[in-house]
């Protein structure tokens, strides 16, 4: 089509330039429907689980209270704090405090696209934004009450505001930047790790400009006087070692189970590992300029963090856990899209790698829906309602597991900030004291009133509620110590290991 000697536009390449974004447009929109209605599926199908309990009695609470528990925890406040105010307006029903989660999933699907958009092409966005919408862990995700998917958006909105201001640098773009990473480093205590790798590009791309590295600075400075309110707290946090003593040692079989989970399924990991060996082998003459630099950015804000996270968790403590890199799903998104698009050059074959990675994540999404992943309190609940005779104790061990326990048992107890005494006084349900050795006849327990020690309930039935006692040795101990002084009746097991004994004399 030609352009006038004005160099104008003719009248049929605007038409097919408005075509083009019409379809652009149409296809983005249909993605996200799709998003939205494959994470509505089954989204209060399963029971409340521990975590999701914790973080809903945590937001339930009046707002001091609610400070008060998240910073005795590991996490940052910013997902706590705003699922405060949901579920205020909400509830707290499995169906709405998981909605909060779907909304930043489904926005996740926009960002992605506007991202691949702002770095390669709509073509490229639209490809990304296709697999971030089937991506099976951002589904699952997506249908929990916990932080990951505000994880996710927040990221690629930092993200994309990081280029947005590389590309100008007006006072606009530096706020909207500053304010977007703000928000993400009171997400996740790995928001540093973006957060250090913009630093680490901004500083090389800018070696040469005092000027842009001295801008650098007074961001830097005006994000640590933002965090300063959370910062000491953050310190004492990072002394909380029991509070991730549960992640086991960092082995070969986790970083894989890391990277299967970031890419979503095998199909995608195999066809990014094919597509950039064939990307390093045709560096030279297959990118622009902008599109290696762009290809180096994604690189490092996706290898740097775990890289980091390895050399950690090998000098100081295990922090490796795979869903705490979904964060770098979009990077890794936007990398395969953009080596489709450009490395594959048969449209049909593109077409079919596109298809096969929906499909096989489809495939293991069915699975995980057909599949129940999450402890089965509702099970439990049902089950001690329809046996147990109200007066027979129950322990509940451990004694935080109380949350998740009261979600599915009764709700008004889980409401109160005294949970185990509400717990004691309206169910007889127990668990040991915090501070308490397991196991021997003086053993304290939560009770409210002198009859505070276990032998104080071994007269009688008595019901024991534990996760598998393989993972918690306490209550393996507790269990034991029971198995000699009554007789085991029953034992029930539910969904992801939760177990219920019944003893009798």
């Amino acid at each position: 089509m030609a352009h006038d000697k004005k160099g104008r536009r003719s009248p049929e390449e605007k038409k097919a330039g408005l075509s083009q974004v019409s379809l652009i447009t149409v296809t983005l929109i249909a993605l996200l429907i799709i998003a939205a209605s494959i994470r509505l599926i089954g989204i209060g199908k399963e029971s409340i689980w521990l975590d999701e309990a914790i973080t809903l009695r945590q937001a339930e609470q009046p707002m001091a209270i609610t400070f008060y528990f998240v910073a005795n925890d590991s996490h940052l406040p910013l997902y706590v704090t705003l699922m405060h105010f949901w579920v205020r307006l909400f509830g707290i029903s499995a169906v709405a405090a998981r909605m909060f989660s779907l909304i930043f999933g489904v926005g996740s699907v926009y960002l992605i696209f506007l991202l691949g958009k702002r770095l390669f092409s709509p073509r490229v966005g639209l490809i990304a934004a296709a697999f971030l919408a089937f991506a099976p862990q951002m589904v699952y995700y997506s249908q929990e009450a916990r932080l990951y998917t505000l994880f996710l958006f927040l990221t690629m909105l930092s993200c994309y505001f990081y280029v947005q201001m590389l590309e100008q640098q007006s006072k606009k773009n530096i706020a909207l930047y500053t304010t977007a990473t703000a928000l993400l480093i009171y997400t996740h205590m790995f928001a540093f790790l973006t957060l250090f790798c913009h630093t680490i590009h901004y500083l090389y791309i800018n070696r040469r400009s005092a000027k842009r590295i001295a801008q650098w600075l007074i961001i830097l400075g005006i994000l640590f006087i933002l965090f300063t309110p959370w910062l000491a707290v953050m310190i004492r946090q990072l002394g909380f070692s029991s509070l991730v003593s549960w992640i086991p040692e960092t082995t070969g079989i986790t970083f894989l189970v890391t990277i299967y989970t970031i890419m979503g399924g095998v199909p995608l990991l195999v066809i990014f590992l094919v597509l950039c060996t064939i990307a390093i082998a045709r560096w030279t003459q297959a990118f622009s300029n902008a599109e290696k630099g762009n290809i180096a950015m994604l690189a490092l804000f996706s290898t740097l963090p775990i890289a980091l996270v390895l050399v950690l968790s090998a000098v100081i403590m295990p922090l490796f856990v795979p869903k705490y890199f979904l964060f770098l799903s979009g990077y890794l998104f936007i990398a395969s899209a953009f080596l489709i698009e450009r490395l594959v050059s048969a449209r049909s074959i593109k077409i079919a790698l596109i298809v096969l990675v929906i499909i096989s994540s489809l495939a293991v999404g069915i699975s995980q829906y057909k599949t129940l992943d999450k402890q089965d309190w509702k099970g439990v609940a049902l089950y001690l309602n329809e046996h147990r005779k109200a007066a027979e104790p129950v322990i509940v061990e451990p004694y935080y597991y109380a949350d998740a326990f009261a979600y599915s048992y009764d709700r008004s107890c889980f409401s109160v900030y005294l949970l185990n005494s509400c717990l004691f006084e309206k169910h007889n349900v127990l668990s040991l004291n915090y501070l308490a050795v397991c196991c021997n006849a003086t053993t304290k327990l939560t009770a409210t009133n002198s009859r505070d020690k276990l032998d104080d309930y071994t007269n009688g039935t008595l019901w024991a509620v534990i996760p598998s006692a393989e993972k918690y040795p306490n209550s393996n101990k507790l269990i034991e110590y029971l198995l000699q002084e009554k007789k085991l009746e029953e034992q029930i097991t539910f969904t992801k290991d939760i177990l219920i004994y019944k003893f009798t004399d």
